[in-house]
């Protein structure tokens, strides 16, 4: 039994998947079209074979119609002759020619009456019995118009006798005649009524079944069409977002519809993706396994040309006070200014390094802001005065502390208004800001008067050795001022932004963590060999390293 059982379930449920492998593989759009086709076919089957069933009870009505037409031209032709027949005799009785009336009235339609039957009979197919009862009906007119010519003549009754009893024998057969004749298509009228009142009720089914049937189609391929269709668009959408997370997709069951062709670029989509991101994470280690080694040797490298540049500097300064002539001493000069130069940049690359080797060491503690400005202010001032631009700094809070490192927040500084002299205009003004952002953060803007950057250039100033067409001025630098103040600022916590307007001069925001305000005194500058100091002399050339040229 249980052999059995699974033979026929098995063809059932083979049918089944051949059924839905069908229908995944067809197009969206034949689906849609096959889902209204469905019940849009129903209908059509039920309104024609309602038209076929209407049509067939019109004719029905039509032969209906035809008999009882035929029925009553026969009941009209024998209401004629009785009532020609009634006037006759009551005028053959009386001899008076009142009673003639209904004759004559008979006379007036008898023709038409008579054509009337005719045609009905014509109609309904049974012109023999039709022309038999008509010669009946024209024998007893005639025979009654003998009987009114004796009357009119004055025969007696005696010699009448035989005229009616003629006319009575005719009269008896005509009415046997019209009731033969109209026997039959009354008997068709009852039957044909029936089966219309039959047809009738079968249009009605068919009408409610049609419309039963072809919304039921259309509510069920809708529903099948809009929930498998919403169900694997949904299921799509969260694989493009397992997609997106990274994550593995859901299995879909394979179709070759265009849902289906999106679920298999899906599966392509996360091969590909799998395979860039090995190709990509091969590629990050080769990368960070050369910036390791970049950063190495330019550790190891800095260190090393510091070394026999400090013996450059000290020798040179030696040569400086001695008893040179004026062009010796102003050689010697150029050799000590080019010798810091290439120090400051020296040390710059040491502390990109240290930032991107996550080497570089900070002390964050409270850090008063204004004091801050001021020594960076001091420190920028004869580097500003050679250009006639006046430095001006203000502090809405005195007591404003922000948490940094106190040398790197005065190395950021000097680099922004060093900045802001170079590229300034000469006699033009650096206005240095410092206020609360909120209870949690403190800023200090360093705005200037120079011919300001386009909205184009306001990012690419803090991309490394990037000099926005400076390198083709007289300007010295290297384009990694203003990226290792950003990183500075950001290895503290921070962040450094620029503003922007062309011709009407610049402004750089550095924003720390706040403090809990503190009052003191500027601390004492800082010493040369401090980050701050690098770039800093009261006299000489300026902070080309330090501050980058990247405009």
């Amino acid at each position: 039994m249980r052999s059995g059982d699974g033979s026929s379930a098995w063809p059932v449920a083979h049918q089944t998947r051949w059924l839905r492998r069908w229908w995944l593989d067809r197009s969206v759009r034949t689906k849609g079209l096959i889902v209204i086709a469905v019940p849009l076919i129903a209908l059509a089957g039920t309104a024609s074979a309602g038209l076929v069933l209407q049509y067939n009870e019109s004719q029905e009505r039509q032969v209906v119609v035809t008999a009882r037409d035929l029925s009553a031209a026969a009941d009209q032709i024998l209401a004629d002759a009785v009532n020609a027949e009634t006037g006759i005799r009551g005028y053959a009785a009386t001899g008076d020619a009142l009673f003639l009336a209904p004759y004559n009235l008979t006379l007036t339609r008898i023709g038409a009456d008579r054509r009337s039957m005719r045609d009905a009979a014509v109609a309904e197919g049974d012109s023999r019995q039709q022309q038999v009862a008509d010669a009946t009906t024209a024998a007893v007119l005639s025979e009654l118009a003998r009987v009114r010519s004796g009357v009119s003549a004055g025969e007696s009754a005696r010699d009448l006798r035989p005229a009616l009893e003629n006319e009575k024998r005719s009269m008896d057969l005509l009415r046997r005649q019209i009731a033969s004749l109209a026997s039959d298509p009354a008997a068709v009228a009852v039957t044909r009524s029936d089966q219309i009142a039959g047809l009738q009720k079968t249009i009605t089914i068919v009408d409610i079944a049609g419309l039963v049937l072809g919304l039921l189609a259309g509510l069920v391929g809708g529903a099948l069409f809009t929930s498998g269709i919403s169900r694997r668009v949904a299921a799509n959408v969260a694989n493009a977002d397992r997609l997106g997370r990274g994550e593995p997709l859901e299995p879909r069951f394979p179709a070759g519809d265009e849902i289906g062709r999106l679920s298999q670029s899906h599966v392509r989509a996360r091969k590909l993706l799998a395979s860039r991101a090995a190709e990509l994470t091969a590629a990050r280690d080769v990368a960070l396994r050369a910036t390791r080694a970049k950063n190495t040797f330019l550790a190891n490298t800095s260190h090393e040309l510091r070394t026999p540049l400090h013996a450059i500097l000290g020798f040179t300064q030696l040569l400086e006070l001695s008893d040179l002539s004026e062009e010796d001493h102003d050689s010697a000069a150029r050799i000590l200014g080019a010798g810091r130069h290439l120090l400051i940049l020296i040390n710059d690359l040491i502390d990109i390094a240290g930032i991107e080797s996550g080497d570089l060491s900070l002390v964050l503690e409270p850090v008063c802001v204004p004091a801050a400005v001021e020594e960076a202010s001091r420190l920028m001032g004869p580097l500003a005065a050679e250009r006639s631009i006046r430095i001006i700094h203000h502090c809405a809070c005195p007591a404003l502390a922000a948490r940094a490192d106190r040398q790197r927040l005065s190395q950021v500084l000097v680099n922004l208004i060093s900045n802001a002299v170079k590229y300034n205009r000469p006699g033009g003004t650096i206005t240095i800001s410092c206020q609360p952002e909120g209870a949690s953060q403190a800023s200090v803007i360093v705005s200037d008067t120079g011919p300001g950057l386009s909205p184009d250039d306001i990012e690419r100033v803090f991309v490394p050795f990037e000099r926005l067409g400076a390198e083709r001025t007289a300007t010295e630098g290297s384009g990694i001022g203003l990226p290792l103040a950003r990183a500075l600022t950001d290895a503290m916590g921070g962040r450094l932004s620029a503003a922007s307007v062309p011709g009407a001069g610049s402004a750089f925001t550095v924003t720390l963590p706040r403090a809990q305000d503190v009052i003191g005194d500027p601390p004492p500058a800082a010493a040369p060999s401090s980050p701050a100091a690098r770039g800093a002399r009261p006299a000489g050339p300026p902070y080309p390293g330090l501050s980058g040229t990247f405009r």
